[in-house]
């Protein structure tokens, strides 16, 4: 009984905080009744069981509330004009991709034979005709849908400016311009890769929608090697590159009781976690455990943690010290920072604790680490 009550207690609706939710044993019994109606034994004994299914369903949901973590089920979503920027920066020029060589004038006699690179660029430069080799470069940049001429044509002609230059260091003035005049998708596709790194979208409000108030959790794909058993999670793994196929176990306040972990970093947060006082019980979110959307809402953010103290719950991410500025990684911050305020709304509302989210670079994860401090000098702030 107590087995079917606890998968029922997905199905309780309208329980806003953990003490709506314990009282909802007479909805749960309800639930459990007309699903065990359908089954062999049908109606029979229905007094008889009555007492005992109000029990499993306490039972069940107490059991729900001690290993559970209570996630509001809420869907962000930019709403309003958004915005696409790409920040300033310089042009790495290092890489031998874009060390590019002058091809047969006869090949470049065939391409403007072709009179596709003498059109009149009417987004670019208002109908005028193309005057230099940086605006070839800057026409095919445009292709891209992200780009916008009136709102990015600054920086488009510093890096394509950039680009030329790079190329005169080790070409003739009429070189340049064959080589751009043959290459210039290609180096305009160069040249986009290192913009997408900067690049950021910002929306002016997003709206959060409230679909339940709370989720179940998600379970995990733990496929291994069958011939190696799980380890416990105090193993020292080596080399530590091999974690990601690892399974774990041995856990005392996960909601999960066997785990994998993508990093040494991350196998090393849930050691802390284990032993830090403060922490009440922790979460590996499953695959679309949460709907924080980022890149356009194409994409599904998952974080790596969920933590629960006495006072609040944490959403944290544990991520290479050297990709903590990249586009991604702050595009997904801003989402998850968004999801987080949301919560903190939604519970302030049921009586219920505030959501924080933490970003810490994978350095900052060390044995002697405080919990505490990680939080207090991670967060990422509304």
């Amino acid at each position: 009984l107590k087995k079917i009550a606890y998968e029922e207690t997905g199905n309780i609706k309208n329980a806003h905080s953990v003490r709506e939710f314990r009282e909802k044993y007479e909805e749960l019994a309800e639930l459990v009744v007309a699903r065990m109606e359908k089954g062999p034994q049908g109606t029979l004994f229905k007094e008889e069981r009555k007492e005992k299914i109000r029990n499993a369903c306490k039972a069940a949901l107490e059991e729900k509330v001690k290993i559970e973590i209570k996630i509001p089920a809420i869907t962000v979503l930019p709403a309003g004009e958004v915005k696409a920027v790409f920040k300033d920066f310089d042009l790495d020029v290092s890489s031998n991709t874009l060390r590019l060589q002058p091809v047969s004038e006869e090949i470049i006699e065939r391409i403007l034979d072709r009179q596709e690179d003498n059109i009149l660029i009417h987004k670019a430069r208002g109908g005028r005709e193309i005057e230099r080799v940086e605006d070839l470069i800057v026409v095919n940049l445009m292709n891209f849908e992200e780009i916008d001429y009136d709102e990015h044509a600054p920086l488009l002609y510093k890096l394509a400016g950039q680009a030329t230059a790079h190329f005169a260091t080790y070409l003739k003035p009429e070189e340049v311009e064959n080589v751009v005049l043959y290459h210039k998708r290609d180096i305009a596709r160069y040249i986009y890769a290192q913009m997408k790194e900067h690049f950021f979208v910002e929306a002016k409000e997003f709206i959060p929608t409230v679909t339940h108030a709370w989720v179940d959790l998600k379970a995990h794909n733990l496929a291994r090697i069958e011939s190696e058993p799980p380890h416990h999670y105090s193993e020292t793994i080596e080399p530590a590159k091999s974690i990601p196929s690892k399974v774990f176990f041995g856990f005392r306040k996960s909601c999960h009781p066997d785990l994998k972990f993508d990093s040494k970093s991350e196998k090393d947060f849930a050691t802390l976690l284990e032993s830090e006082g403060a922490v009440v019980k922790w979460l590996r979110p499953g695959s679309m455990q949460f709907r924080i959307y980022w890149d356009h809402d194409k994409k599904n953010y998952e974080p790596d943690f969920v933590v629960e103290t006495a006072d609040s719950i944490y959403m944290v991410e544990i991520k290479a010290e050297r990709d903590m500025t990249s586009r991604e990684v702050q595009e997904k911050a801003k989402a998850a920072v968004e999801y987080c305020k949301n919560a903190t709304t939604y519970n302030a509302e049921h009586g219920e604790k505030p959501w924080r989210y933490i970003l810490v670079p994978h350095d900052a994860v060390q044995s002697n680490a405080s919990f505490d401090a990680l939080m207090g000098r991670w967060e990422r702030k509304p």
